[in-house]
């Protein structure tokens, strides 16, 4: 049989998605049924944790008024505890992403979830989404992890979706849903502060003991009536790749425990992480004492005297016992240094030991009859577990389930700042990026409540790098996976994407709905006041801005679009497919927003309808002050080296609308005047090649140096003399505006815009001729020019009055605003049993 070419195998994916995006598409077009649950958790890897808690709790109410759903991907794993759960109630059991699973996802009124699901689920309207979290965060969850903000783009796509949140106590609301996640103002449900479902298994120990003896008689509880020491350690992000670590660290720590037990009244015990237990699980030495996969973490905690843990959020759970706990965390400095603990092990509740001695010096301690909880302890409790009492899953489902009124509720929280949403690009080397930067760093964000929206890419380390170092006063969103539509909707987008005839207001039924629905599988409930598409070059994205139910919707222009759209490279237009198609979408959006006053003039003279005319607006660049002086490493050019040799700078694009050769020409002719110059080209773009073939043959290649694209041209630019632009078009360029903050003078040529690029003034303007040119260099490096001073913290002030002016509600002037009606409230807590 010959092989499956590249193509075949193409065309095979494609048949496969399609299959996939039309299945979907039904399950999601068929009813809700009524009370039908569907519980997932840890991604389908077991059947526990609050989730487990809930079902218990419904059956046990009345298993007649639901039916349930539950996601296990390896039924064979876990069939002891698919049979133990059935006795409670009969339950359907798929496997995540199966086509079982999307009929029972997209027909169930209840979703019930401790993790997140995939990428592609969209919540439907009538379905209530509870997201009950599995834990208190000891570690750092969410955006307060260091450069990883990436990896926690499925959890708040997912927290946005739900109706309900649930936290242990307002502590964890504040750490981990407004903290970490950054819910505030955008998070549209509630968060219920009723505390963790999962912990009323521990309120009846002898219950808990004698379920338990049942499930695995090879414990022998009902025997050995000792106490019971749980070691439970977290999972550690090396562990995959170096089992005997793992074999050794848990070897070590139960010779430590031991060793300080009287064993003739305390048993140990091992509940590790499922990893884990896989590679200790053929050790003699352990398998007596650790623990089989399906005993429940909770249950087991109803029955533990002295828990020993690391940073394993466990302790949360346990605290509320009151009972003795440890921390042996003998690789404090290694873990900490890839995964970070957000409270230091001095402000940790239980007895922190570092290695086997102090380890056994603790269980000593806590063994005893005089231990009794520290004020640490205490405080921990009351923080972190003030209302788990037996009673917390009761609570959530009479509000989640039967509509109840919850006395411990977050509801929609906020500060009362405007929203803003602005996609910002993949953040490509150039001006736009920039730009955007710049804005998120001088933006109030007193005023505005930001997010930022950015296409996701796995394997691109130079946008991870970007996305991470973005203004930490922002929140970053992603999009990543596929659409959920229709097959038929997904080729009807592809064809107009690629066709000309591209029209929103066009739009069929399918598309609407497309649209609408990939709006929400990225954002779910979330509202923004303001829908900003900051680049302006791509139809995808003006398209999903518009598919937002709501906000004003503004697209910025960052340069003569007209001529971007007709520009020639290497005899193609590579921008006029893309452009006439967001052209044809500007009648959707509220405001078009140009970069200068002059730009805005040119763009709505080629672009503007009669209904789009008074639309048009400008608000200018900003410049991020500070990081530039900061990443140029001196004020200004007061560091200039003096030399015999007078230095023009170039920075940009090399491409056919900023005319490098025009400039290489003028530097040739200027050169024969002044062999003292030089010229650095700081960029890259599809003409480099051209250009150093013309660079080499003018003779010129000992006097013209192309950098390529830098991170960093700042020093360079600080080291060069004169700035020279020789654009046929342009909007506001950012180079004008950084080389008027080094203090770098700038020659330029005419285009249409450059009154708005020049904010003060200044810069020498000069015919966009070859001769004009070269003289304007030469009179530079003879006599310098005289360019006034620029105070760029007095434009940067005026200019964000500009931009926040664009967004000011229409009726700021005639009437006070309306309050919020998504106040961040949280009702008194009121403790009730």
């Amino acid at each position: 049989m010959p092989p499956i070419t590249r193509h075949a195998r193409k065309i095979r994916s494609l048949l496969k998605n399609s299959a996939g995006m039309t299945w979907r598409d039904y399950c999601w077009h068929l009813p809700i049924v009524k009370n039908k649950v569907f519980l997932e958790s840890y991604g389908g890897n077991g059947l526990t944790c609050s989730p487990e808690a809930i079902f218990r709790y419904l059956a046990a109410e009345d298993s007649t008024d639901y039916t349930f759903v539950w996601v296990v991907d390896n039924p064979a794993v876990f069939a002891d505890d698919i049979a133990r759960l059935q006795k409670l109630a009969p339950f359907t059991v798929v496997k995540r992403g199966t086509t079982d699973y999307h009929r029972h996802l997209y027909t169930s009124q209840y979703l019930v979830n401790n993790m997140s699901f995939s990428s592609d689920f969209v919540k439907k309207p009538g379905q209530t989404y509870l997201n009950t979290w599995h834990g208190v965060p000891m570690k750092k969850m969410g955006y307060d992890v260091p450069g990883r903000i990436e990896d926690a783009r499925n959890i708040e796509r997912n927290f946005l979706a739900s109706d309900y949140l649930l936290s242990s106590s307002p502590a964890m609301t504040e750490r981990m849903y407004l903290g970490a996640f950054k819910l505030t103002n955008v998070f549209n449900g509630t968060i219920l502060e009723e505390g963790a479902p999962r912990t009323d298994l521990q309120a009846d120990p002898q219950k808990a003991r004698a379920e338990l003896a049942e499930q695995f008689p090879k414990l022998r509880l009902r025997e050995d009536t000792r106490k019971v020491v749980v070691y439970a350690p977290t999972w550690r992000g090396e562990d995959y790749g170096s089992p005997a670590d793992a074999v050794d660290l848990v070897i070590n720590a139960v010779s430590g425990i031991e060793a300080g037990l009287d064993l003739s009244e305390y048993r140990v015990l091992v509940k590790l992480h499922q990893v884990v237990e896989s590679q200790i699980s053929t050790d003699a030495a352990l398998r007596s004492r650790v623990l089989p996969r399906g005993v429940n973490p909770n249950l087991l905690l109803a029955l533990t005297d002295i828990l020993v843990t690391d940073y394993s959020s466990i302790f949360y759970d346990f605290i509320s016992s009151g009972r003795p706990l440890v921390h042996y965390v003998p690789d404090m400095e290694s873990y900490t240094s890839y995964r970070d603990v957000y409270d230091a092990p001095a402000e940790w509740p239980g007895i922190v030991a570092h290695d086997r001695d102090s380890l056994a010096m603790a269980i000593n301690a806590a063994s005893k009859p005089t231990w009794e909880p520290s004020a640490k302890y205490r405080k921990c409790a009351q923080d972190f577990a003030p209302v788990d009492n037996g009673n917390v899953v009761r609570r959530v489902v009479s509000t989640v389930f039967h509509g109840k009124a919850s006395n411990r509720a977050v509801v929609r929280p906020s500060d009362g700042r405007q929203k803003m949403l602005i996609y910002i690009g993949p953040l490509n080397r150039n001006g736009i990026t920039t730009a955007a930067k710049n804005l998120l760093s001088n933006i109030s964000h007193d005023k505005f409540d930001v997010s930022v929206l950015v296409p996701f890419s796995k394997t691109d380390e130079e946008r991870r790098i970007e996305w991470n170092n973005l203004d930490p006063n922002v929140r970053v969103l992603f999009r990543f996976g596929k659409f959920t539509g229709s097959a038929k909707a997904n080729y009807e987008r592809i064809l107009r994407l690629k066709s000309l005839r591209f029209q929103v207001g066009g739009a069929t039924k399918h598309q609407s709905e497309l649209w609408h629905r990939e709006w929400t599988r990225l954002f779910g409930d979330a509202q923004f006041d303001h829908l900003v598409d900051f680049t302006g070059y791509s139809p995808f994205w003006g398209s999903l801005f518009l598919g937002a139910p709501s906000g004003s919707k503004t697209i910025w222009q960052h340069n003569d679009l007209t001529a971007d759209a007709n520009r020639t490279v290497h005899g193609e237009k590579p921008l006029y497919n893309n452009l006439t198609k967001v052209f044809s979408l500007y009648d959707k959006f509220d405001k078009i927003v140009s970069v200068s006053e002059q730009l805005m003039q040119v763009n709505r003279e080629a672009l503007a309808t009669p209904e789009t005319k008074s639309r048009f607006d400008w608000s200018p660049n900003s410049i991020d002050i500070e990081g530039m002086l900061r990443k140029a490493s001196a004020k200004g050019r007061d560091s200039k080296e003096s030399s015999s040799t007078f230095t023009f700078v170039n920075v940009g694009r090399l491409s056919p609308e900023k005319n490098q050769q025009r400039l290489i020409n003028a530097f040739a002719e200027a050169q024969r005047t002044n062999p003292n110059i030089r010229l650095l080209l700081i960029g890259d773009g599809p003409c480099r090649a051209d250009l150093e073939a013309q660079v080499h043959q003018l003779e010129l290649s000992s006097k013209v140096r192309f950098a390529g694209s830098v991170d960093n041209p700042y020093p360079a630019m600080c080291e060069a003399d004169c700035m020279v632009v020789s654009s046929n078009y342009e909007g506001q360029p950012m180079v004008i505006l950084e080389a008027l903050t080094l203090g770098l003078p700038v020659i330029t040529t005419p285009f249409k815009s450059v009154e708005g690029a020049f904010p003060d003034g200044g810069g020498v303007v000069v015919p966009a001729s070859c001769r004009a040119l070269a003289k304007a260099m030469v009179s530079a490096a003879a006599t310098g020019i005289d360019q006034p001073a620029f105070d760029p913290y007095n434009y940067n002030t005026e200019i964000m009055k500009k931009f926040e002016g664009l967004f000011q509600p229409k009726s700021a002037s005639k009437s006070k605003p309306a309050e919020p009606d998504n106040s961040y409230r949280r009702s008194s807590i009121n403790t009730y049993a």
